[in-house]
């Protein structure tokens, strides 16, 4: 199961359209605060995270992923409109599995859950 968290409800609505459409079950949260409260309610295969959210930004909430889970290994996307050197730094320090920048073709995300959840990167 994928645990998604982002906060635009068009790209919200997309990105669970084209993952369901692939076969996946996914658990969409609309703000970081409820992202870190719901991330320990089950054991995820991935994660996808937008960055700039209300009550917690994804930043906090992969720090928490990484370091104060039972999970710190889960595989985590994040999705973004931002896209400096300055974020793909931050997405490495914390250890994201991947990084997508918004706008995205929604074949490259369907390709990257695929590629992540069975281990070929």
């Amino acid at each position: 199961m994928i645990f998604f968290a982002e906060d635009d409800p068009s790209i919200g609505q997309l990105v669970c359209f084209k993952l369901k459409k692939a076969g996946f079950s996914i658990h969409w949260v609309r703000d970081g605060s409820l992202a870190l409260q719901e991330f320990a309610l089950n054991k995820w295969g991935l994660v996808i995270l937008d960055v700039m959210m209300p009550g917690a930004d994804g930043w906090t909430v992969l720090k928490h992923i990484r370091e104060e889970s039972e999970d710190k290994d889960v595989p985590v996307l994040m999705l973004t409109a931002r896209g400096q050197k300055s974020d793909m730094d931050l997405a490495d320090q914390n250890r994201a599995t991947d990084f997508l920048k918004k706008p995205f073709d929604p074949e490259d995300l369907v390709k990257k859950v695929k590629q992540h959840l069975r281990g070929d990167l």
